[in-house]
Formats: structure tokens, sequence, C-alpha cells
């Protein structure tokens, strides 16, 4: 169970994060000021999996204070090797993990990467909503789509690593369209996978290696692009430019009530 507790910010629009006891008790002038009073930790390969210690090697630290953008600086690495961490929100305690697999990231050339948490809500139409974990590296991992549709539309055997369709890297968001036509309408679950792996980002968690699927809903005989943002390892399906008007109002309701 999660040991933080949400609050809204009062007109903003945007959940925040409340601090840990230890910081709420602490001196303003100590408050969000080190790693050592950090309100949530990466425990990972590169720092020994410190949880039980100290946490000051895995501390992540809030870009600004109330920015609610938390962030970690791994270690150094080999470059283009893979690395996990699994983000906490009190030092010893694995019961307080944001969610309960780990996130997974690729060093890249000069052996660096940085994990990112970003607890702000947004309304944007990219899933998740809150809490997006991501890496800066997500842009140079090769990804492909896949799921349950990938034999219907003839690109492959469903859910099949080898054989999943690639994306293509539109300036950092990539993507995949499917052909209108290829699918009978209904509501098919899809994710994007990452360098021929289960590696993913998911709707309900970001970057995780156990993310969930997201889904997507074919109306009539519309294209389809399954989208990923490299930027922020959100996902996003949506219809052909110029296909929603065709679609009618009863479409355009379930794609909102889909993207909330």
């Amino acid at each position: 169970m999660r040991t933080r507790r949400f609050a809204q910010a009062a007109g903003s629009g945007l959940l925040v994060i409340a601090t840990s006891a230890a910081a709420q008790h602490a001196p303003p002038s100590k408050r969000r000021t080190s790693a050592a009073v950090g309100d949530f930790f990466a425990p990972g390969n590169d720092n020994g999996w410190d949880a039980y210690n100290t946490g000051l090697g895995s501390a992540m630290v809030e870009t600004f204070g109330g920015s609610g953008i938390w962030e970690y600086q791994a270690q150094p690495g080999t470059p283009g090797s893979r690395t996990e961490w699994n983000i906490i929100a009190t030092v010893g305690d694995w019961g307080s993990q944001l969610y309960g697999s780990n996130q997974w990231g690729t060093y890249d050339g000069a052996g660096a990467v940085k994990l990112t948490l970003d607890t702000n809500t947004y309304a944007d139409g990219w899933s998740p909503a809150t809490n997006r974990i991501y890496t800066d590296t997500l842009a140079g991992d090769s990804w492909a789509a896949t799921g349950g549709w990938v034999a219907a539309a003839g690109m492959g055997l469903d859910w099949d690593l080898g054989s999943a369709p690639a994306m293509t890297n539109n300036a950092g968001i990539f993507e995949l369209v499917i052909p209108g036509g290829s699918l009978a309408p209904g509501t098919y679950d899809w994710k994007p996978i990452a360098n021929t792996s289960w590696d993913s980002t998911g709707d309900g968690t970001g970057v995780n290696v156990n993310a969930g699927n997201s889904q997507f809903t074919v109306v009539g005989g519309e294209d389809i692009t399954l989208r990923m943002d490299s930027s922020n390892g959100t996902t996003q399906a949506i219809p052909a430019p110029g296909v929603a008007a065709l679609v009618g109002i009863g479409g355009l309701a379930t794609t909102r009530r889909r993207r909330r």
C-alpha cells in the first residue's frame, strides 16, 4: 500500500504528493534541499538496491520546490546496457513502492540515464494522466507495437516479440498506423515494447517491466494510429486525421470518455 497522501492543489487542477513525515517536521531550511530528505527513492542495479540502509545513494530530487517532478541520475554504466530500479516512498519500506514491479532504462552512449517521476496530473489525452515514469533515453530504444490485433491486421502474430510491427520515430513520438478496414469494430489491447523485449510503458504505470496493456477502439473503417511519446513515456491511440468527423457524435463521445 502506498504511504503517500494525495491532496488537490487549490485552483491548479494538479495532484501533488505530501512530503514525508521527516520532511514535514524538518526545519524550513532543511526541506527539499538535499538528497537526504528526498520524498522518493530509486533503489536499483546501479546503487546496490540501497533501500534498507540510508537511501542516500538512491534518493530522487525534486527539480524545484513544489514542481511535483522527481529525478534520479543513475550512477554511470555501460553504454547501451539495461538497468532497473524500483521507486519507493519510504527508505527501508518495500511496501511503499509506487508500483509493484520495477522500472527499466537503457544507458546512452555516454553511459548515463536519468529516471523521472512526474506526479502532476494532465488532461492532454496521453496516458498515464498522472504519476508518469520515464527515462531520458527512451528515444534511443527500438520500439514496436504488439497486442491482440496484430494477426487480424496482417502485421504478424498476436503478442509475439519476434513479429511485432516496428513503430516509426517521428520527432520523438513513435507511431504505427493500423490500416482502416483491417480490424472489425471493437476494443483491442496493445502495448509498445522496447528492444524486442517485454520492457514497455503502460497507461497505468509509465515505464515498467510489467506495464499494463493500453487499449484502442475501432468504430468503423478508420485508420488507428498507435503512439508512444519518448519524452515522457506516455501512450495514445487515435483515429487518422479527418476520420473522427465521419464517426459521428456517438463515436466522439466514446473517444472522450476513453481518454479521461
